[in-house]
């Protein structure tokens, strides 16, 4: 998935993230990063672990499966599900669609809760 979050740190709260100010205008990459950001907190703490070791932190599969005491396939298969987890989500939540790459091209971000 070619997605990026602003900050490498892992996300802890959803305030951590997420800029609260009174601002109403914000640019449509900061909708999406805040949007990114949320759903990465709904899912599980396998998932959210593995997206953020491997897709946010650039840990090689290899090196996330000896870490974590895993076969390499296994960790493979974790990081391909927690990533189709993350775009249902995704497409869900913020309505983003992606184009014939897999790169995000729009979306409409659902209303902070």
């Amino acid at each position: 998935m070619k997605l990026g979050i602003v900050g490498t740190g892992m996300v802890g709260s959803a305030d951590d993230v997420i800029d609260t100010s009174s601002s109403n205008e914000r640019a449509p990459e900061d909708e999406l990063d805040a949007c990114l950001a949320r759903n990465l907190l709904e899912l599980d703490a396998t998932d959210r672990a593995v997206i953020q070791a491997c897709d946010l932190d650039r840990l090689t599969v290899r090196a996330y499966a000896e870490a974590n005491e895993l076969r390499l396939a296994t960790a493979k298969s974790r990081l391909l599900r927690a990533r189709q987890r993350l775009r249902s989500n995704l497409v869900s939540n913020c309505q983003v669609r992606f184009d014939e790459t897999g790169n995000v091209c729009c979306h409409v971000p659902r209303d902070p809760q």
